[in-house]
């Protein structure tokens, strides 16, 4: 339905053709994976986009804003909001991330929103996840995704049940989503090792002592304090 004062409509499920099939082959070329991630205690995780787990489920209920006129800079077209989640079933983050991207460029992304369900949370969001890169519109569009498409209840109870599908999928070996998250999980396992702490130093140097301190970036405590402060710090900008 229009919104006269904006010029913007939404859809749920009216995604062109074309969009869908640049997502469905920007889905596959990057095995479903996308440079977004969260932390979980220790450990960095990628994101799944939905049209990895359900491709027919995220062509009826992608997100779509329709901008007709210009809005401070925002060019008109139609930006979709997909849709990405942790896949990991033993995380309950219960957050999305919401890549939005311009249908004649589905590939690539111009803001990277975070937003949780919880929303007393201390990172409930919305804000720009300052872990991925973000456009020149990417302020415009945190405010145009926030006063319109975050703002209908039903929009949110959507993202929250697709965020359900997707760790069931996770857990399911039944699902046909199933290899696909796992192998997702097993990458990221390999590509993001726990750090270990390195060995204090066996004598009484102070010289050595110091140098031995700084060396310490990958000890596991300081990697999430490092992270927890960057996620801090994006809420406050925004």
């Amino acid at each position: 339905m229009p919104d006269t004062t904006t010029h913007i409509t939404t859809s749920g499920g009216l995604i062109s053709a074309t969009f869908i099939e640049n997502a469905r082959d920007f889905g596959s070329r990057q095995r479903g994976v996308e440079d977004a991630f969260a932390c979980r205690g220790d450990k960095a995780m990628y994101l799944v986009p939905l049209f990895a787990v359900d491709p027919e489920l995220a062509a009826r209920e992608t997100r779509v804003l329709h901008l007709l006129v210009p809005r401070d800079g925002l060019p008109v077209g139609s930006y979709g909001l997909l849709e990405f989640y942790c896949p990991d079933p033993a995380c309950d983050c219960r957050r999305v991330m919401l890549n939005v991207a311009e249908e004649k460029q589905p590939d690539r992304f111009l803001a990277s929103i975070s937003y949780g369900f919880d929303r007393d949370g201390e990172m409930a969001g919305p804000f720009l996840d300052p872990m991925n890169p973000q456009s020149t519109y990417a302020e415009e569009l945190l405010q145009l995704v926030e006063e319109t498409a975050l703002s209908d209840p039903r929009y949110v109870a959507r993202l929250e049940r697709h965020y359900v599908i997707v760790k069931q999928a996770a857990s399911d070996p039944k699902h046909p989503a199933y290899r696909k998250l796992q192998k997702v999980l097993a990458d990221d396992a390999k590509s993001f090792p726990v750090p270990q702490p390195v060995r204090g130093p066996q004598g009484k140097s102070l010289k050595r002592k110091r140098r031995r301190r700084k060396r310490i970036k990958g000890n596991v405590e300081q990697w999430k304090a490092v992270a927890h402060r960057e996620l801090e710090k994006g809420v406050q900008d925004h």
